[in-house]
């Protein structure tokens, strides 16, 4: 992996995560890291509003974005 897309990354999923919930009261935004034998698993987790259920299968696509702004390629890149 390289360390420079590594940051690229989680900057993009972070910055997704502050954005779902800068609406809310009492924001939470969790990061937990799992290692395995072969792997490490990195899982960002807010309590943001969330994406509609018919958009779901549409979020890691490139260009496909729910904001006004922004040019819908974070999420496809960290896929």
């Amino acid at each position: 992996m390289d360390k420079s897309y590594l940051i690229r990354v989680l900057t993009n999923l972070l910055k997704n995560a502050l954005q779902a919930v800068e609406e809310k009261e009492n924001p939470i935004i969790e990061v937990t890291l799992t290692e395995t034998e072969s792997t490490y698993l990195i899982n960002v987790k807010d309590n943001g509003v969330g994406v509609e259920e018919g958009m779901k299968e549409k979020i890691f696509e490139p260009n496909f974005t729910t904001k006004s702004s922004g040019t819908g390629l974070g999420l496809a890149m960290c896929r």
